[in-house]
């Protein structure tokens, strides 16, 4: 038979759920000016949101029923942790996708530049960038 009131194992699962908010906050701040040290730093407070996730699985799964007033807490709280998790991960896609546009940028450089060549195939000195001006050889 499950029980109906199990106030600590209610307030075990609330902390479990605060200290997962936690440790995402901590990762949100490290992530808002998103260099190589904050992300690599950030791992090991992901891992603890991720080790008090799975402990509350399991405590989820147990099937034990809990008190209407700590299951609104707790639903309060998983409400919050979702909102962690969402901005996290939208900050972690945003430093994903500058550190792509970046790495694209630094890898383009003089020898990728198209080769200047007349119909004949004899090599000719590219024509000089004006800006607000357009070039046509040919």
């Amino acid at each position: 038979m499950k029980r109906w009131n199990n106030t600590p194992d209610a307030k075990w699962q609330l902390d479990k759920v605060k200290q997962a908010r936690r440790s995402l906050d901590k990762v949100r701040l490290k992530l808002l000016s998103p260099t190589i040290q904050a992300m690599d730093s950030s791992t090991s407070d992901l891992g603890v949101a991720v080790e008090c996730l799975k402990t509350l699985e399991v405590g989820f799964a147990s099937g034990q029923l809990v008190a209407l007033e700590w299951r609104r807490l707790l639903e309060q709280e998983m409400g919050g942790l979702r909102r962690e998790l969402r901005e996290v991960n939208a900050l972690l896609e945003g430093a994903g996708k500058f550190y792509q546009g970046w790495a694209r940028l630094v890898a383009t450089g003089v020898d990728d530049e198209p080769a200047h060549y007349s119909v004949q195939g004899v090599p000719i000195p590219p024509a000089p960038f004006r800006s607000g001006k357009v070039v046509a050889i040919g």
